[in-house]
């Protein structure tokens, strides 16, 4: 199963566990990993995105997926964004994180109606690849 599938699939699940009324989150940002400041702890994580990038106004964005270079993504469960500053989200990680410098964390949004607002065209995504692009007026 690909790491979207099984993204799909909890969220199934969380819609049918809350009577079916949940929505399916389709708009994700793929960030870098870009700092590991050991210096104020090896639990602490900095990516390529902030305030400036994604919403925030109904919750921080939320750590989904984890995919090394070559490598398959795969889901990401237990690390949290604490943090956003206008360039940077701070993701805390868990003791067994499999996080390095150089990885790609996929996060969820909470409310992409302000992504429409940062972003007046976005990209359309299958697989690795962009097939279209998608013009907002927000």
């Amino acid at each position: 199963m690909t790491a979207l599938a099984a993204l799909i699939t909890r969220d199934i699940r969380i819609a049918l566990r809350v009577g079916g009324g949940a929505l399916i989150g389709v708009l994700f940002f793929l960030t870098v990993v870009v700092l590991m400041p050991f210096a104020v702890g090896p639990d602490l994580a900095l990516l390529t995105l902030g305030k400036r990038d994604a919403s925030f106004d109904e919750g921080l964005p939320e750590p989904q997926v984890h995919r090394r270079p070559g490598q398959a993504p795969v889901p990401l469960a237990g690390h949290e964004v604490t943090k956003l500053n206008d360039q940077h989200a701070f993701l805390a990680l868990p003791a067994d994180s499999p996080i390095e410098v150089g990885d790609w964390v996929g996060l969820g949004l909470s409310h992409p109606c302000t992504v429409f607002d940062k972003w007046p065209l976005i990209p359309v995504v299958d697989g690795e690849t962009v097939v279209d692009f998608v013009r907002t007026y927000f």
